[in-house]
C-alpha cells in the first residue's frame, strides 16, 4: 500500500507541475483576511481536484481518501498550490471588488481558473 501511494503522490505532483505573478492595486472590500480564507477555499479545490484526478489515472478506488498522512507527504506541493492559488486569488481581486466578487462568486472563481490556465500565475519548482 505504501508504494501504491507514492505512486499516487508522484503522479499527483506531476499532474500539477508547471512553472508566481500578480502585484497591482486591489479593489475596493478586499482585506488580507479575505485574500487568505480564498487562498485557502482556492488551495482546497486544487489539491481535491488533483488527487481525485490522480486516482482516475492511477485505475485507483474511486472512493480513496486524501488521508493526513498523504498530505503530510505532499506538503512542498501544497504549498505550491497555495502560492499558486494566493497569486490567482489576487489577480481576482485586482479585477473585481469584494462586492462584485460575493455577487457573482462564479465569475470570480471563473477569472481565478483562467488566470491559472493562461499562466498568469504558475506553480514555483
Amino acid at each position: 500500500m505504501q508504494s501504491k501511494r507514492h505512486g499516487l503522490a508522484l503522479a499527483l505532483v506531476l499532474l500539477l507541475a508547471a512553472p508566481a505573478a500578480a502585484g497591482g492595486e486591489l479593489k475596493a472590500g478586499w482585506t488580507a483576511e479575505v485574500l487568505a480564507t480564498e487562498t485557502v477555499d482556492c488551495t482546497k479545490t486544487l489539491v481535491q481536484g488533483a488527487w481525485t484526478n490522480t486516482k482516475r489515472e492511477q485505475g485507483v478506488d474511486p472512493n480513496l481518501p486524501l488521508t493526513d498522512e498523504i498530505l503530510k507527504e505532499l506538503e512542498p506541493q501544497i504549498a505550491s498550490m497555495k502560492k499558486l492559488c494566493a497569486c490567482a486569488v489576487r489577480a481576482g481581486a485586482e479585477h473585481y471588488t469584494k462586492a462584485e466578487a460575493d455577487k457573482a462568486p462564479a465569475d470570480l472563481d471563473r477569472f481565478v481558473t483562467d488566470t491559472i490556465a493562461k499562466g498568469t500565475c504558475k506553480l514555483s519548482p
